[in-house]
């Protein structure tokens, strides 16, 4: 159920914003976002194959479930803070230009969409999550 409930949530993402779907996607957001919660979770000694089995399987050992539990809360906080650092990040690319009204585009995007991504991978995935798997243990 929780691989249908993912497939469900970026479809409706992909279907709300219309017509451009790729409008929504910045590499250099995506970047901040997803590769550097990865990074803080790594960092942090966060069990990786312990979050992707907790996730996919039902019988998984207990001490895997409480790793699993704890890098999935950690996902979540890192995923808001890698969010926050990109806003700051296309906040400064932004004043940075603006003296070329063209250039401050780019900032903008990334700025928005970092915070965008962050919100969607802390608040749609890695919360429900844990909350999800920390109600089974």
């Amino acid at each position: 159920m929780r691989l249908i409930g993912l497939v469900v949530l970026i479809t409706c993402l992909m279907l709300g914003s219309g017509a451009d779907a790729s409008a929504v996607f910045d590499p250099n957001s995506f970047l901040i976002t997803v590769v550097g919660m990865l990074g803080a979770l790594l960092f942090a000694s966060a069990s990786l194959p312990a979050m992707v089995k907790v996730f996919f399987s039902e019988d998984a050992g207990t001490e895997a479930k409480q790793e699993g539990i704890r890098g999935w809360k950690l996902a979540a906080a890192f995923g808001l803070a890698m969010g926050s650092a990109g806003t700051l990040i296309g906040l400064v690319i932004m004043l940075k230009n603006m003296d070329d009204p063209a250039a401050i585009g780019p900032g903008f995007a990334i700025a928005n969409l970092t915070s965008l991504y962050a919100l969607v991978i802390a608040f749609s995935i890695c919360l429900p999550v844990y909350k999800s798997l920390e109600q089974k243990a």
